[in-house]
């Protein structure tokens, strides 16, 4: 998790980080926003709406 935070800190991008194994109204949002697609973590919202999960972040990140 700590890398996590050190990327999105370093590129200036706000974020707040939500477990979702202890928050069952979240782990429900995160479920019914991903439209199914995955069960995988961490996923990506971005105002509310799912765009992917960190993997695929961390790997456009590389290629910045």
């Amino acid at each position: 998790m700590k890398y996590k935070s050190q990327v999105l800190t370093i590129r200036k991008i706000p974020y707040d980080f939500i477990d979702v194994a202890t928050d069952e109204t979240a782990n429900m949002y995160m479920k019914r926003k991903n439209l199914g697609v995955t069960t995988e973590l961490p996923p990506i919202f971005v105002d509310g709406e799912y765009k992917g999960l960190f993997a695929q972040f961390e790997e456009a990140v590389e290629f910045d």
